[in-house]
């Protein structure tokens, strides 16, 4: 189902009704949903519904248009939602921003009617693709959720990404420990947060930041907040660009390439 809310470059035409299709992330870009054999149309180019037939896989998917000129936002690469212990840390990817503000995370445990959990800012105007993470440390470990991004631009107009969705808790689903660092990219005026995905609070955390030419940029150790409030502190005064940080609590390592747009 599509609406003034699924798409902002011409949000009072979405183009031409029979054009509309279901498609798929393949993993490299939007194609026609694998299985599809035929596709049916009703409504408005306002507002309406797009239905696929024979569709054999709807994880990621949106629409499409066959139109040349499709107002459409074919921009989103992959959605994904993992647990990691007791929170959903939410991934997506942008493959193109037009005048981007920000995005806003939703959370649903019907897949029908979703809330905000958390924001995220964008990167404004970018033609590459860009990496986003957060973490929703409020979700239940004993109930399936959706996820699904709103993309919000300067003017206040929105699409959203395909769907994304986490089982309850348990079995195979829980990741092994590791650092978890949000938001990425990192707008101005946002706090920087890293954290352990088991909770836990290590004594000593040692960091490492380096510019993408390897230059060190700041290195120290100390609590996990103290090392939050300096790193974020740092990471709010930089250019924009892509930064490498090193963390270590003297158990678990990881890097992480953190984008300041």
């Amino acid at each position: 189902m599509y609406n003034t809310g699924s798409y902002i470059v011409n949000p009072t035409n979405i183009g031409t009704v029979a054009n509309l299709r279901v498609v798929h992330w393949d993993g490299t870009e939007w194609d026609l949903a694998p299985g599809a054999t035929a596709f049916t149309q009703s409504g408005t180019n306002v507002t309406g519904l797009v239905k696929a037939t024979g569709v054999n896989s709807f994880s990621p998917f949106t629409f499409g248009s066959l139109d040349a000129d499709s107002p459409l936002p074919v921009k989103w690469g992959p959605v994904e939602a993992t647990r990691v212990n007791s929170a959903v840390v939410v991934k997506w990817v942008t493959l193109q921003e037009i005048n981007n503000d920000h995005f806003e995370v939703e959370r649903s445990e019907d897949g029908i009617s979703f809330a905000s959990v958390g924001a995220v800012g964008g990167a404004g105007n970018s033609s590459m693709k860009l990496t986003y993470t957060f973490a929703d440390t409020q979700a239940s470990t004993a109930r399936r959720y959706y996820y699904r991004i709103r993309q919000i631009d300067y003017s206040g107009l929105s699409d959203y990404s395909p769907l994304a969705v986490v089982n309850a808790a348990g079995g195979a689903e829980a990741s092994e420990k590791s650092w978890i660092a949000y938001p990425n990219p990192l707008a101005k005026n946002i706090d920087f947060v890293l954290s352990r995905t088991d909770n836990v609070s290590p004594e000593e955390v040692h960091v490492t930041l380096y510019s993408a030419q390897g230059v060190l940029l700041y290195e120290g150790a100390g609590s996990l907040e103290e090392i939050n409030s300096n790193v974020n502190r740092y990471l709010q005064d930089v250019h924009s660009g892509v930064y490498v940080l090193q963390v270590s609590d003297g158990v678990l390592m990881k890097g992480f390439k953190i984008v300041r747009p």
